[in-house]
């Protein structure tokens, strides 16, 4: 499954982002919302959405009621396909961590994190949505690593399931060994990790990023990688974002030509992976501060970049 990722395109754009659309009938969109939102954006009921659900602080430690109001809004709007549980919560969690130190570890940011996606995943259960996870950003081994994410995902699992204790005393005046039965925690968490390729879209890591999770040998299976954001900036004459952003690679930013070629590689390597289920470009329209995104496939004012026409013929 291919989309776009861009909520503006349906609340400023309205029109014509259905006529730019309008020949790519089987692309989604991705949009942002909260459970503080009672409103949604005009979106054909025919046209796919996937959902990020962000919120406020408080909501980290509602996981039913963050759960809760998921199924409202999943039941409010059926052309809903996948729900992803948060954003980058490696750059930014309930508000932001501490001196921007990202995902921590030590500090529980990872269990509150499961514990919501688990609630979520559980709430969602039977109405055919798709709950996918994380959504981290593409820093991988600088934010986050799959390696330690796996270990943070078995550990939530065994702690959260239950654990009995068969027994332990003496014998002939020696110790005898210390057992423990019990199970990890028994269901399905996510049916897809989703994370933000951009310059790290090639099969190396996504190859990484699958085999970590595959080692886990989690209930339901090994979940399928969505790519919830993926993109290439046009240069502008400020840099565009990444050109400002420091850290970011060359690979992603160039020429509109390059960005086409881009937009067609990636599309075609989320198509030909074993592991990728679904690629987001994100952005359909630039965004006119040009110190901003400009990885749309159309300019602010509508008029069609090369890597529109590249995107319809990769998912077509």
């Amino acid at each position: 499954m291919f989309g776009i990722n861009d909520d503006n395109a349906f609340r400023h754009h309205y029109r014509g982002s259905v006529r730019l659309l309008a020949g790519l009938d089987d692309a989604q969109v991705g949009v942002w919302t909260s459970p503080d939102d009672h409103s949604f954006w005009p979106i054909p009921q025919t046209r796919g959405v996937l959902v990020q659900l962000l919120g406020s602080p408080s909501w980290a430690s509602r996981p039913a009621a963050y759960a809760a109001a998921a199924l409202r809004l999943v039941r409010a709007h059926p052309n809903i396909r996948e729900l992803q549980v948060w954003n980058e919560p490696d750059l930014c969690w309930f508000p932001c961590a501490p001196e921007g130190d990202g995902f921590r570890f030590r500090d529980g940011y990872v269990d509150q994190y499961l514990d919501l996606l688990a609630a979520t995943h559980a709430a969602l259960a039977g109405t055919g949505v798709k709950v996918l996870g994380f959504g981290f950003s593409s820093r991988i081994d600088e934010k986050w690593s799959p390696e330690d994410i796996t270990h943070a995902i078995r550990s939530w699992y065994n702690r959260r399931g239950g654990r009995t204790f068969v027994g332990v005393g003496r014998e002939d005046g020696e110790w005898i060994s210390v057992r423990f039965g019990g199970h990890a925690y028994p269901l399905p968490i996510m049916d897809g990790f989703a994370y933000h390729p951009y310059c790290g879209w090639e099969s190396a890591t996504t190859d990484r990023i699958y085999a970590a999770l595959d080692q886990l040998q989690l209930p339901g299976g090994t979940p399928p990688l969505w790519w919830t954001e993926s993109g290439f900036d046009t240069e502008s004459r400020h840099g565009g974002y990444f050109g400002v952003s420091a850290g970011i690679a060359r690979c992603s930013h160039g020429t509109e030509a390059e960005q086409a070629a881009r937009v067609q590689q990636v599309m075609q390597e989320a198509r030909t992976s074993p592991y990728v289920a679904s690629a987001f470009n994100f952005l359909l329209y630039d965004e006119r501060d040009l110190s901003r995104w400009q990885t749309g496939l159309v300019r602010p004012d509508g008029s069609p970049k090369p890597a529109l026409a590249a995107f319809a013929r990769a998912v077509g």
